[in-house]
Parts: C-alpha cells; sequence; structure tokens
C-alpha cells in the first residue's frame, strides 16, 4: 500500500513539471446586466457573446472565440471550450469550416447511484484481507 501512494503521489506532483495541458472555464453570469460575464485563460466573453483581451492595458477584440450561441445558453465558458445550459459540450480546434468552435456532443454521464454503506459492512460483504480494507499491517 505504502508503495502505491508513494507512485500515485510522485505521478501527482509530476504532472505541473510534464506541462500536462489543462483548461479553464468559469461560471456564466445570467443576470440581465450589460458587461463582462465570463472570464478564462486571458479572455472575457461579454454580455452580447463577444470575445475580448486585455494586452498591454487595452481592449481589443478576440472575434474568433466569439460565442457562436446566444450567451443564455451557455452555462460555463472558456477560451477552448464551453458547455452549455443542456451539458452539450463545444471545444476550439480546427474543422470543416477552419478553426472554430465545434460540437462535442453531450455529456455522457447521468446520474449516479448512492448507497450508504459502513466500513464494517464494506468489510464484511468483500472480506477483509488485511491490508486492502484494514489498517496496514
Amino acid at each position: 500500500m505504502g508503495k502505491r501512494c508513494f507512485r500515485v503521489g510522485a505521478a501527482v506532483l509530476a504532472l505541473p513539471l510534464l506541462k500536462a495541458p489543462t483548461a479553464w472555464a468559469g461560471y456564466v453570469v445570467h443576470d440581465g446586466v450589460p458587461g463582462i460575464v465570463a472570464t478564462g485563460e486571458g479572455v472575457l466573453l461579454d454580455s452580447a457573446g463577444r470575445a475580448w483581451g486585455i494586452h498591454n492595458r487595452t481592449w481589443s477584440r478576440v472575434p474568433e472565440r466569439d460565442a457562436p450561441m446566444p450567451v443564455s445558453q451557455i452555462k460555463f465558458w472558456g477560451p477552448t471550450f464551453f458547455i452549455t445550459m443542456q451539458n452539450e459540450a463545444w471545444m476550439w480546434g480546427y474543422g470543416s469550416k477552419g478553426w472554430g468552435f465545434y460540437r462535442a456532443g453531450p455529456w455522457p454521464g447521468g446520474t449516479v447511484n448512492v448507497q450508504e454503506e459502513t466500513r464494517g459492512g464494506i468489510k464484511a460483504r468483500l472480506g477483509d484481507s488485511g491490508g486492502e480494507l484494514g489498517e496496514e499491517r
């Protein structure tokens, strides 16, 4: 068990060193007030669906990252992807019409059935091998 924990911990700590790709999306504010409603990775989205950037203290448009649908239909937005209110993902990439947002499809998940169970109940059901479910020996 100790070796496994060490390997998992080492892998997690190594991720930044490997420069693993990351993306960030922010919740879209739907308050009806004009202005910036979402931010992500240095690009901002306004209530009209237009993307903006700030470079050298100057605002500039980033039209290639504009939302391809009304902002009211977007739940989370980032300049490389966004999620609609219907949980459909749209990804930024190169496709049949050049660079832009392309539909990646609906979220494949669903509800997860959860059953509360005590540790003793799990041990009784699965058995206690003396290390996996019990204390390390």
